[in-house]
């Protein structure tokens, strides 16, 4: 008995309102049949008729529930710079922060501290430079990041230089990536004597060692 209701709502689960009504239809006819007929049971039919409808009331809530969290998970958080859908932008951002693109963007970003995400219909055209950067619209450029996210609905064509890059089914990355640019070690500022002219020099002190030591000799003689 207490597994009915998990099955009525199983069974109930993802029908249509039509469906609903023909039950309840059905139900209602079955009452009337035994009813005429003289039934004393004729009240059974419509008896799960209120646990049904009470079930179905409680899945129509869940449902509403999950779409709004559904919708407020997809809104950008709070501190967050956002191009709306619709909106074109070109030129240079350079900001630290979030910064979310439903729109179009044509030239470069620059984010020094934040996350870059390219939402579902959002279009960015330039080259990019980010910590982080999450895509699922589109990337055509060059991209420079630590770390890049492509969803199930994002495409990067272009250049990624940077460090990992992860790809969900659906994804789709063309073009070809390049590891980070590292710093480069510079000579250090006093070059190392020529041992060539040093040679000389070193001779040069054997023998005024030497003239030294014979001088030495002969004041004792």
């Amino acid at each position: 008995m207490k597994d009915q209701p998990r099955r009525w709502r199983a069974c109930l689960q993802g029908r249509e309102r039509s469906d609903l009504l023909y039950i309840v239809w059905f139900c209602w006819g079955a009452a009337l049949l035994l009813y005429v007929l003289g039934s004393d049971n004729y009240l059974w039919p419509v008896a799960p008729m209120p646990l049904v409808l009470l079930i179905w009331l409680m899945e129509r809530v869940r449902m509403f529930g999950r779409k709004r969290a559904s919708q407020s998970g997809d809104s950008a958080p709070a501190g967050t710079t956002v191009i709306a859908a619709g909106a074109r932008f070109k030129g240079d951002l350079l900001l630290d922060g979030d910064l979310e693109v439903q729109g179009h963007v044509n030239g470069t970003i620059e984010i020094g501290k934040g996350v870059l995400r390219i939402m579902q219909g959002g279009f960015v055209e330039g080259e990019v430079s980010a910590p982080r950067v999450v895509i699922n619209g589109l990337l055509d450029g060059t991209c420079s990041s630590q770390e890049v996210e492509i969803l199930e609905n994002g495409r990067m064509q272009g250049v990624f230089k940077g460090g990992t890059l992860s790809i969900r089914k659906g994804g789709n990355f063309i073009g070809h990536s390049q590891p980070a640019e590292r710093a480069t070690i510079e000579p250090p500022n006093n070059p190392l004597p020529d041992s060539k002219s040093s040679k000389p020099k070193a001779k040069e002190q054997a023998r005024g060692a030497g003239d030294k030591v014979a001088e030495t000799l002969v004041a004792q003689a």
